[in-house]
């Protein structure tokens, strides 16, 4: 009887809030910071995009489309130079920072500045490093000058994908760095809605930006609400006290049939993968490394966990890419080939079962995402998979926020304190992954947190991004992906597909595979 006087109540406070344009965000991560520079996941994206914005964006259908820019630069219009060294940028008039201060190409530079400032805690500077220097010839004109042609910039820089969107020079500019600033608690952005209050543990809360250039938004208000588990995210959906929230197969699967909630799956630029730490002594070996991707029925855990909305994967380019490719080594489930790998390795069984070399036992570590029941539950069942061929799983779960927090914050990934990390990749709509396998970006320098470093792969890697030419760079990337399957530095699970749940009155909705609020600007209720 109380459940149903809560439910009718719930019912009524949304009606309520509807008529008001409020639209209530469940999500599982709170961010760290609000300052788009300093963001540790790139799931921190959705809460960003609301109200920082980006010289470009790429739309629901993958097209490219101007934003804070006037139009995309390209070779065929002049903005990128026959070198492809030199792209110019040609920003709108008009637009203006939360607090009425004018946007100008200043802010171009100095966020790029930020990004490079050592002193700022930046998970990433990957693409922006590529960059020698920003001119600003006027207020309206920004021009990137690279220290070499890099085919991915335009996406990669301001572009979608990654966590860095423009900030203000006029009130970031004298600060010697952004790591403790009142700015991360209230910043200040273009976007189409201003954060108002963020309490910590509980919500943020954002209204309209009514001077937003791309026009009013047709919301009122958003409220963000952090929730522990995207299983809640599903409970807040059916019991009407969230309006969208992405969810993980446990909740896909209690909603699909709920006629209450709708439930939509899009396309997804990423991959569900194991990252194998290859400087930790029990996986230097690249026969224990493919030993373990052996050893996982991969086609089960999309089976069990997925409800058909996974797809197996053997790389981390999926097929929504150009450059995807087949052509690697694929690791079908294969227990016997892992215990002759493992036997070939030297490790031996054990009087329980475990393997053990030279008095040590095949005892690894691995990491997870407090709070994500479908990743848990993987974990659990891979835990299980390598216990079958004689290695001992032992699985320990922290925040989002630890995880991927920089070194200086003790991040767990950044600091190597891990033999296995369970997570994945979300990736900008340009395939390039060298953020994540060059040697250059081995954690904590970057975001290639399994350590993994081969000379080819970088020699190809500047290959597919120091031109143009689509048939050059899908050969690069072919190369890249074949070796990755062979030395095994992830082992990949597979592509998933977003799943959302929402409420059916909410409407233009249209994820664009990388960030979920994209457009939020042009959604109702």
């Amino acid at each position: 009887m109380f459940a149903a006087a809560l439910t009718r109540a719930a019912q009524t406070n949304t009606t309520a809030a509807a008529a008001r344009g409020t639209l209530r965000f469940a999500v599982a991560a709170e961010p760290l910071t609000l300052d788009p520079l300093l963001a540790t996941s790139t799931s921190d994206d959705d809460i960003f995009a609301l109200f920082c914005d980006l010289l470009v964006v790429t739309d629901g259908r993958g097209k490219t489309s101007p934003l804070l820019a006037a139009r995309v630069p390209s070779i065929a219009n002049g903005d990128i130079s026959p070198d492809g060294r030199s792209i110019t940028y040609h920003l709108r008039r008009g637009v203006r920072w939360h607090d009425g201060f004018p946007f100008t190409s200043k802010d171009v530079r100095f966020s790029w500045q930020a990004v490079m400032n050592p002193r700022n805690n930046v998970s990433s500077r990957a693409g922006y490093d590529r960059v020698e220097r920003v001119d600003t010839p006027d207020g309206y004109t920004a021009i990137f000058r690279l220290k070499q042609a890099y085919a991915p910039a335009v996406l990669m820089l301001f572009g979608g994908g990654q966590t860095a969107r423009l900030i203000p020079e006029h009130v970031l500019g004298k600060a010697s760095s952004l790591n403790r600033l009142d700015f991360n608690q209230h910043p200040i952005g273009t976007g189409p809605f201003k954060v108002v209050s963020w309490k910590r543990g509980d919500s943020i809360e954002l209204v309209a930006n009514d001077a937003y250039f791309l026009g009013k938004p047709k919301l009122a208000r958003i409220v963000i609400r952090f929730v522990p588990t995207m299983t809640t995210s599903g409970i807040l959906l059916r019991t009407h006290e969230a309006d969208l929230a992405q969810l993980d197969s446990d909740a896909y699967r209690q909603l699909r049939s709920d006629p209450a909630v709708r439930v939509v799956l899009a396309p997804y630029n990423a991959v569900l993968s194991l990252a194998l730490n290859v400087t930790r002594p029990r996986l230097h070996d690249v026969r224990v490394r493919r030993a373990l991707a052996y050893a996982i029925d991969r086609k089960a855990l999309v089976e069990k966990n997925t409800f058909g909305t996974g797809e197996v994967a053997d790389g981390d380019i999926g097929p929504i890419s150009w450059a995807h490719t087949d052509d690697v080594a694929h690791y079908d489930y294969a227990p016997a080939k892992a215990k002759a790998l493992l036997d070939e390795a030297g490790w031996k069984p054990g009087s329980d079962g475990i393997r053990t070399k030279a008095g040590r036992r095949l005892t690894l570590e691995l990491v997870e995402v407090a709070g994500t029941t479908t990743g848990h539950n993987e974990d659990v069942q891979i835990q299980q998979m390598f216990e079958a061929v004689g290695v001992e799983l032992t699985i320990r779960a922290f925040s989002e926020g630890l995880l991927f927090a920089p070194p200086l914050e003790g991040g767990i990934l950044a600091t190597g304190k891990f033999d296995i990390a369970s997570g994945g990749n979300v990736s900008a709509p340009d395939p390039d992954n060298s953020f994540v396998y060059t040697c250059a970006a081995a954690a904590p320098a970057g975001q290639n947190y399994s350590r993994y470093c081969n000379p080819a792969v970088d020699a190809w890697e500047r290959r597919a991004v120091a031109g143009y030419d689509l048939e050059v760079r899908k050969q690069a990337y072919a190369a890249i992906e074949a070796i990755l399957a062979d030395d095994v530095p992830s082992i990949f699970l597979y592509w998933p597909k977003a799943r959302y749940g929402m409420n059916p009155a909410l409407h233009g909705f249209a994820p664009n595979g990388v960030t979920t609020t994209w457009n939020a600007y042009s959604w109702s209720l």
